[in-house]
């Protein structure tokens, strides 16, 4: 079977030189996919929070990385229209003037990122700078945390979720902490959840709320996105602790049905898998999605034994076998590929078997993962 080119699907007769593992069917095809790739790869150079920048601006899509909202702007722009005027100066940047990751990278470490910007956009004619340039011209604080926002902006965007929570829009983000440490622990999440969402954001797969409100079941950011609209709908029709004592009692799922919104969330296969055990249980395979979507998430007990990480000799091994599982999470929208069937093949002890029916591995690696994917399963009936 001849190789395909990753990003296009034509035959390929160039293979990546970091990883071996994907083909190219021309260097432009290659240098334009590296955006993606480069987290799938091998990199000879550190992957910088630029790169996830860039990653955004290809998916037009508003960044998730924590510390790439941070380093580029979007914790401070604080409106969902500013952030995503935001991303348009970024997309002028990366896309339209082809500035590569590791020149905006450079500018940020230098401490000229701001005047960068401005020098790039100034060598276009006015006409040619679109609308979001004169934008940061007016609102450069979201770069430069010497100067203050509006002093009405941030409040603006808090208001929503203080007035859906019942708490005072007049009290100091220290005042409203001090408060919520003492609420019980599913209220907090619920907290956590509802704030960001009021102003539309949803979370992202680093925290505890993408998983324990079933975003972990979407196959992509487009989707988490919908999933978060839902959600939206859902508080405009019930109270803050309506929506505490559902989540408790694993029964969101019945309070969206109850305000009719049983079509909606059908639509998001696998939701009803995890809320209907959240915050309470879930199955390990969405905290196995979770691992292997984020570079420093911490494995926990289950996942080691369940999923054969236990088994890892050596570092690359441990690399290697994570890798393997973001490959088939990679595939989830594209193929039969389901997180759940992959959970029943685990406590059968038949990871291998399902895992093989969805990626073809080559001789060197089926032996290789016929041992890493050995797990204690089936446990003996008692």
């Amino acid at each position: 079977m001849p190789n395909l080119c990753e990003f296009c699907g034509d035959p390929a007769t160039k293979r990546c030189s970091g990883c071996s593992k994907v083909w190219y069917c021309s260097e432009e095809d290659q240098k334009y996919h590296w955006v993606e790739h480069i987290f799938d790869c091998k990199p000879k150079s550190e992957i910088t929070t630029a790169h996830y920048l860039a990653l955004a601006v290809r998916r037009n899509l508003l960044p998730e990385d924590p510390q790439t909202c941070e380093d580029y702007g979007f914790d401070r722009a604080f409106t969902a229209e500013n952030r995503s005027k935001l991303l348009g100066l970024y997309i002028g940047l990366i896309k339209y003037m082809d500035i590569p990751a590791k020149k905006i990278h450079k500018w940020r470490i230098n401490g000229t990122l701001i005047q960068e910007i401005k020098a790039a956009f100034e060598k276009l004619p006015p006409a040619s700078r679109g609308g979001y340039y004169p934008w940061f011209l007016q609102n450069q604080y979201v770069l430069d945390s010497s100067l203050q926002p509006p002093s009405d902006l941030a409040q603006a965007t808090l208001a929503p979720g203080r007035r859906y929570v019942g708490l005072p829009v007049s009290l100091t983000q220290e005042q409203v902490a001090e408060i919520v440490k003492n609420w019980p622990k599913n209220k907090q999440r619920c907290y956590s959840l509802c704030m960001p969402l009021l102003s539309h954001w949803h979370p992202a797969p680093f925290m505890e709320e993408w998983l324990c409100f079933g975003f972990c079941t979407c196959t992509s950011e487009e989707s988490e996105m919908g999933l978060g609209a839902l959600y939206r709908q859902l508080l405009d029709r019930c109270t803050f602790e309506e929506f505490c004592v559902a989540f408790e009692a694993s029964s969101i799922i019945a309070l969206f049905d109850h305000h009719g919104f049983k079509p909606q969330r059908e639509n998001f296969h696998n939701l009803e898998d995890v809320l209907s055990g959240s915050p309470h249980m879930n199955k390990s395979v969405w905290n196995l999605k979770q691992f292997v979507m984020n570079k420093d998430m911490q494995l926990i007990p289950s996942v080691n034994v369940d999923y054969g990480f236990m088994n890892c000799r050596t570092p690359d091994e441990f690399a290697e076998l994570k890798g393997l599982y973001k490959q088939l999470f990679d595939l989830e929208y594209k193929t039969s590929f389901d997180p759940v069937e992959l959970h029943y093949a685990a406590i059968k002890g038949k990871i291998l078997q399902y895992a093989s029916g969805v990626l073809k591995f080559k001789k060197g690696q089926k032996k290789l993962y016929t041992r890493l994917m050995r797990n204690p399963y089936p446990l003996a009936e008692y």
